[in-house]
């Protein structure tokens, strides 16, 4: 009976430890991530929000900082591409049909479990002339270079005809640099286009 418990016990606090490693604190609150290769400690946190969802008022508007969240974000899938014209299923990396909504503005973290030092930060912004593509397919997985001491950040952002409003009074595109959207919604102030 005892042995069971005991084992038991150092199942739960292996779990616990290992839920604990996988979290991280952010200024908006906790995300909690996955394991992309548990040998090497490398943490991938995918689907993280960077901006206020950029649906009804805040359409075709600049991206809104987050407020604070409670509780702990589910960081162990990616978030939702932004919606792309089906005619345009060019983005040759997809394999297959992937999620779509004007919810897209999320990235996707690769990193070490050690946080003692720091680490190159390498931002990967995917091509696709502002019309297709995602951040987080397959071939823009960051776990190899993670393992090599470097963090992986790719983003999901807006495109076509969320970025380029057809709409007037809105002569400007809305944010067509995805790093200045990132860094924008990021940062204490708000953004102007």
């Amino acid at each position: 009976m005892w042995p069971g418990r005991i084992l038991f016990a150092l199942l739960l606090m292996l779990t616990v430890s290992e839920a604990m490693s996988l979290t991280a604190d952010l200024s908006t609150g906790k995300i909690s991530g996955a394991w992309a290769d548990r040998d090497a400690g490398i943490r991938a946190f995918l689907g993280v929000p960077y901006a206020c969802p950029p649906v009804g008022s805040l359409r075709f508007r600049p991206p809104v900082p987050l407020p604070s969240w409670r509780g702990v974000h589910d960081a162990t899938r990616p978030g939702a591409a932004c919606m792309q014209d089906p005619a345009l299923d060019a983005f040759v990396w997809s394999r297959g049909p992937f999620e779509q909504s004007e919810d897209c503005l999320f990235l996707n973290v690769w990193t070490g479990s050690d946080t003692t030092r720091k680490r190159p930060v390498m931002v990967w912004v995917y091509g696709g002339s502002h019309t297709t593509g995602f951040g987080h397919a397959r071939i823009f997985d960051g776990t190899a270079l993670a393992r090599r001491g470097v963090v992986v950040v790719t983003i999901n952002y807006r495109l076509g005809r969320w970025v380029f409003s057809p709409i007037r009074p809105w002569p400007q595109r809305v944010h067509t640099t995805p790093l200045a959207t990132v860094v924008c919604s990021m940062s204490s102030r708000r953004c102007s286009g």
